[in-house]
């Protein structure tokens, strides 16, 4: 069950996801290191982490909705992707509001619990989007499958 935002039938969500991750996180260390020694370097580039994480995280979305939309799902399918959509589109507005706050006011108190929020709700994106694929099977072709079963080492006939 793939979509059609794939490079060489590898499906390009997945590819692009690690990216947002870590630099939300990265964000996340970031504020908590500042809030202990606002002099260390890692202190003064959750900003930077947040919005390359916004931008790395829309191009993400971009391919999952391509994928969404041209995928074969059936009702359970559809309806787990229909959650995970949700949630990033949710997860992108919250971290949306937490770089409008460091653009405004970088020494705001409420940066650091939203990105909190955001990183929690990072992990509940994470936890369906990876629902989707080892319950759901979407992402994984069924010549993968096939593969899938086949002892190490053995070849294609």
């Amino acid at each position: 069950m793939q979509g059609k935002a794939t490079i060489a039938r590898h499906p390009v969500h997945p590819i692009l996801i690690p990216f947002p991750i870590v630099l939300f996180v990265l964000a996340l260390v970031s504020d908590v290191v500042a809030r202990f020694d606002t002099t260390a370097p890692l202190a003064k580039l959750g900003t930077l982490f947040v919005g390359a994480g916004l931008a790395t995280g829309i191009l993400a979305a971009i391919a999952g909705i391509l994928d969404f939309r041209t995928a074969q799902l059936d009702h359970a399918a559809r309806r787990a992707g229909r959650k995970h959509l949700i949630v990033a589109i949710a997860l992108l507005v919250i971290f949306n509001v937490d770089l409008a706050l460091r653009m405004r006011s970088p020494d705001n108190n409420a940066i650091l619990p939203i990105t909190i929020v955001g990183t929690v709700v990072l992990a509940i994106v994470g936890f369906i989007g990876g629902h989707l694929v080892f319950v759901h099977q979407v992402g994984v072709s069924e010549r993968d499958e096939v593969r899938a079963t086949r002892p190490l080492g053995a070849s294609e006939t």
